[in-house]
C-alpha cells in the first residue's frame, strides 16, 4: 500500500484465484477476507472420518469439504481497516530519509525545492483528519538533522507564496505578478492564522495548540529556528477577544478613497472617521504611505507615522464604550425599522464620524504616561521618554516578554506596557522578571509594574516577595494589590456616581493617589518583614498575611479611601453614599456578617496577650451567636461588604456598654471606624453615659480619650484573671466631642 509516495512493502501473494470457474497462478485479490484451495485428488477418496482426523474437523465441516471439492481458508494477503490503520502508524512513527540537504539550503537550491514539493504533494490526498497527524512525521535531511513534515510543509509554502522581504524588511506574498502584505492567514486554509511563538502553553495536551492557536513555534519549529519569518510578520486581531491574547498588534492603513479605519474590542465593533487629506480637526496632512492606525490596548488606538526612521505616536483616540455603542445601535434600529428584511448588520454601518472624532482625537503626549522619577535629573528624563516615543520598540520588548510569559496582551494598559518595555531594559534581573511573572501571571505582573513609584529598588522588593513567601501568600498580596490599582483606575466613576457635582477633578486625584500609596506602603510592609526570613519563618509571615487580607475588596479600597481624605476635610457623612449603609442588628446575625465580624476580631486583638485575647474572642462569640433582647451589632457596610462594626448592650441604668469595636484589618487608619463611632455616640449615648473597658496597651486608647472625650474611670489590674491591666473609660453625654 501507499501513504502519498511513500510505499509501504505489501505482504507475500499466494497464487491463488478463481477464474471462470477454475484456480489459476494470477495471485489473490486482498479485498477478499477467505480464498478457495481445490481439495488434493488423495483426499477425495477419503471418508469423512479419515477427512475429519487429517485436518482435524468436524464430521459436518469434513462432509462439506467433500462435497464441495474446496477448502475456505483465511486470505492470508487480506489487508483489513485495522492491518492499514497499523501500517499507518507504523510509518508515521519510523523516520523517514529525504533528499534534501538542510533547510537552508532548500531555500536557494530549486532542485531541492523541486524534491521538497514532490514530498508535500505526495500527502495532499489524504484527509483533513490524517493531514494532523501527519505533520509530526519526522524525516531525516542528508545533514542528519530530523524535521517534521509540518516544517516542510510551511517550507513549501514560502515558495508557493514566493515570499520576500521589502527595503523596509516587510514580508510581501507574491499574486499574479502583485506584491501583497503577508498575513500569517495566508500559510494555512485550515487555521485563520499563525502565532509567531507559542502563547497558548497551557494548551499543548493532545497537539490541540496545533488546532486551536497554532503557533509557528509549535508547528514548524525547525523553520522557526531558520529565521526567514519574524514576529513582527504576525500581526494582532480583536481586542478583547482570544485572538488579542495572542497575536500582535494589529494595523490599519489610511487611503483618500477610504479614510475610515474598522476596530472591535469588547464592547463592539465600529468603523472610526480619521480625515481624507488631513486629520480630522487638524492641519496635519495624511502621508498615506506612512500612516497607520494600531490598537494600543483593549480601549485606545494610535495613528502613528515614520519620523526620522522610528514609528511615532501622532495621535491617540479611545473605541467607544458600551454605552455610546447600544445608543448607535438603537439609531440604526430606529432608521431601518420600517424597511423589509432589516437585517442590520452593525459592524458595518455603525460609525463615528468627523464631528465625534474630533473630540475623541488628542495629540500624543509621552509625558502624560511616564513621569518624571524622584531623584532622576531631567536630562535621564529626557533620555528615557526618547527611547519610548518608538512604538515599535516598546511593542517589540513587551510582546516579546509576553512570549516568554504566556500572558494576555489586553490585560495590560498602554502605560503599563510603556513601564514594562523600560524597566526591562534597565533591570537586570530580566529572566528573574519573567520566571517571576510565569509563577504569579496576571496579578504579579502587575504589581512588579509599580515599580514606576519606587524604582529599581521597588522592582527588586517585589521580586523578593515573590522568592521568600509560600507561593498562596504572594498570589493572595499580589491579588489584593492589584484589587488596590483597580480601585485607584475606577474612583473617578464611583465618586462622581456617588457625590455627583462633589467629584471634583482635585478630589479624584488626591483619592487616586492615595489608594496608589496604600498599596505601595502594602508592598513596603511585607516586603520589610519577608528581606531576612528563612524557612518557617517565612511561612508564618505568609500565612498571617492571608489571614490579614482575607476581607480585602475592591469596592472597600475604594470607599475608604474616599472616607479618608473627605474626613481629613470635614466633609464625610454617611448618608452622602447610595451604596453605603449603617444598620442597627439584633443577634443572632446572618452567617456571613458572623464570619467576617469574627475575622476583624482575630486580626485587631492579635496583639493581645493570649489570655485576654481568648477571653475577648470568646466573650463575641457568644454575643454573636446568642440572642440578646439588650445587644446591637451596629455595622457599615459598603456593597454588602462590613468595614467596620462595633457591639453594644445596654445597661439596667439605661447607659450604653460597648463591648467589641472593630474596623476591617484591610483598610485600618482610613477613619471609617471612627467616624462609625461618632455615629453610635450620637444615636445611643444622647442622654446616658456610654462605658467600655479598654486595654491598656491599645494604641487606639489616646483617640478615646483626646479625640472624643472618654475618661478613664476605672482602673481594673487583674481583669477577668487574665493578669491585664484593662481601664473602663466612660464618656458623658455633656463631654462628647465632634471630631
Amino acid at each position: 500500500m501507499k501513504i502519498g509516495k511513500f510505499e509501504i512493502p505489501p505482504r507475500k501473494e499466494i497464487p491463488l484465484k478463481k477464474e471462470g470457474g477454475e484456480f489459476s497462478d494470477v495471485g489473490v485479490d486482498e479485498k477478499n477476507r477467505f480464498i478457495r484451495v481445490p481439495l488434493p485428488e488423495e483426499d477425495k477418496k477419503l471418508s469423512v472420518t479419515d477427512i475429519a482426523n487429517k485436518y482435524s474437523v468436524s464430521r459436518s465441516e469434513a462432509y462439506r469439504r467433500i462435497s464441495n471439492g474446496f477448502i475456505i481458508l483465511k486470505n492470508p494477503d487480506y489487508v483489513s481497516r485495522k492491518d492499514i490503520k497499523r501500517e499507518k502508524e507504523s510509518f508515521l512513527e519510523e523516520v523517514t530519509p529525504i533528499d534534501i540537504t538542510s533547510i537552508e539550503n532548500v531555500i536557494n537550491d530549486p532542485v531541492e525545492q523541486e524534491t521538497l514539493k514532490e514530498i508535500v504533494d505526495s500527502f495532499s490526498s489524504l484527509k483533513y483528519t490524517d493531514r494532523f497527524k501527519i505533520n509530526q512525521k519526522k524525516f531525516k535531511l542528508l545533514n542528519g538533522k530530523e524535521v517534521f513534515f509540518s516544517d516542510l510543509w510551511i517550507l513549501n509554502k514560502i515558495f508557493e507564496l514566493k515570499l520576500s522581504r521589502n527595503e523596509n524588511g516587510e514580508l510581501f506574498a507574491q499574486f499574479d505578478d502583485k506584491n501583497i502584505k503577508f498575513n500569517p492567514g495566508l500559510l494555512s486554509k485550515y487555521h485563520s492564522s499563525f502565532t509567531f511563538k507559542n502563547i497558548n502553553k497551557d494548551n499543548n495536551k493532545n497537539n490541540k495548540t496545533l488546532v486551536d492557536n497554532p503557533s509557528l513555534e509549535t508547528f514548524a519549529p525547525n523553520v522557526f529556528k531558520s529565521g526567514f519569518f519574524e514576529e513582527k510578520d504576525f500581526n494582532q486581531r480583536l481586542a478583547g477577544s482570544r485572538a488579542y491574547e495572542i497575536y500582535g498588534p494589529h494595523e490599519r492603513t489610511i487611503s483618500k478613497d477610504n479614510p475610515y479605519v474598522f476596530f472591535s474590542n469588547s464592547e463592539g465593533k465600529c468603523k472610526y472617521f480619521l480625515g481624507r487629506d488631513k486629520f480630522v480637526g487638524t492641519d496635519r496632512k495624511i502621508n498615506h504611505e506612512t500612516v497607520r492606525a494600531i490598537l494600543l490596548d483593549n480601549n485606545n488606538v494610535a495613528i502613528t507615522d515614520l519620523v526620522h526612521g522610528k514609528k511615532v505616536i501622532l495621535y491617540t483616540f479611545p473605541l467607544i464604550n458600551r454605552d455610546e455603542y447600544e445608543k448607535k445601535k438603537k439609531e440604526l434600529d430606529d432608521k431601518f425599522k420600517d424597511k423589509e428584511n432589516n437585517n442590520i448588520r452593525y459592524g458595518e454601518n455603525i460609525v463615528v464620524g468627523g464631528k465625534d472624532m474630533v473630540s475623541r482625537l488628542t495629540t500624543y503626549k509621552m509625558t502624560d504616561y511616564i513621569h518624571k522619577n524622584i531623584n532622576e535629573s531631567d536630562t535621564e528624563y529626557a533620555e528615557r521618554v526618547s527611547s519610548l516615543s518608538d512604538i515599535t520598540y516598546v511593542l517589540g520588548n513587551f510582546r516579546s516578554f509576553l512570549s516568554e510569559t504566556g500572558l494576555a496582551a489586553n490585560n495590560y494598559s498602554w502605560k503599563e506596557q510603556l513601564i514594562l518595555a523600560n524597566t526591562l531594559t534597565s533591570v537586570s534581573q530580566k529572566s528573574k522578571i519573567i520566571n517571576f511573572s510565569n509563577i504569579f501571571k496576571k496579578d504579579g505582573l502587575r504589581t512588579f509594574l509599580s515599580i514606576e513609584q519606587g524604582g529599581k529598588e521597588m522592582g527588586d522588593k517585589i521580586l523578593t516577595l515573590g522568592e521568600k513567601l509560600p507561593e498562596s501568600s504572594a498570589r493572595t498580596l499580589f491579588k489584593t494589590y492589584g484589587e488596590m490599582i483597580d480601585a485607584s483606575d475606577e474612583i473617578g466613576d464611583l465618586l462622581k456616581d456617588e457625590l455627583g457635582d462633589r467629584a471634583t477633578s482635585k478630589l479624584i486625584l488626591e483619592t487616586r493617589e492615595l489608594l496608589l500609596l496604600n498599596g505601595k506602603n502594602l508592598l513596603e510592609k511585607y516586603s520589610e518583614k519577608a528581606k531576612d526570613c528563612q524557612g518557617s519563618l517565612c511561612e508564618d509571615i505568609g500565612k498571617e498575611l492571608e489571614e490579614r487580607l482575607s476581607l480585602a475588596k475592591k469596592s472597600v479600597f475604594a470607599f475608604s479611601t474616599v472616607c479618608r481624605v473627605l474626613v481629613e476635610k470635614g466633609e464625610f457623612s454617611f448618608e452622602d453614599f447610595k451604596k453605603a449603609k449603617l444598620s442597627y442588628d439584633k443577634s443572632p446575625l446572618p452567617e456571613k456578617i458572623q464570619e467576617e465580624i469574627t475575622k476583624m476580631h482575630t486580626e485587631n486583638t492579635k496583639q493581645y496577650p493570649e489570655k485576654l485575647k481568648l477571653l475577648w474572642r470568646n466573650t463575641l462569640k457568644d454575643g454573636l451567636e446568642n440572642p440578646n433582647e439588650k445587644q446591637l451589632v451596629v455595622s457599615a457596610t459598603y456593597e454588602d461588604n462590613t468595614v467596620s462594626t462595633m457591639r453594644v448592650i445596654q445597661q439596667e441604668d439605661g447607659s450604653w456598654y460597648g463591648a467589641s469595636f472593630n474596623v476591617n484589618p484591610t483598610i485600618q487608619g482610613s477613619r471609617i471606624g471612627t467616624e462609625l463611632l461618632k455615629e453610635v455616640l450620637k444615636n445611643l449615648a444622647k442622654d446616658k453615659p456610654f462605658v467600655a473597658d479598654c486595654y491598656s496597651k491599645n494604641p487606639m486608647l489616646e483617640t478615646y480619650l483626646n479625640r472624643f472625650g472618654f475618661k478613664i474611670t476605672k482602673k481594673i489590674e487583674n481583669y477577668n484573671d487574665t493578669g491585664e491591666l484593662v481601664y473602663q473609660i466612660t464618656i458623658f453625654p455633656d463631654k462628647k466631642k465632634e471630631n
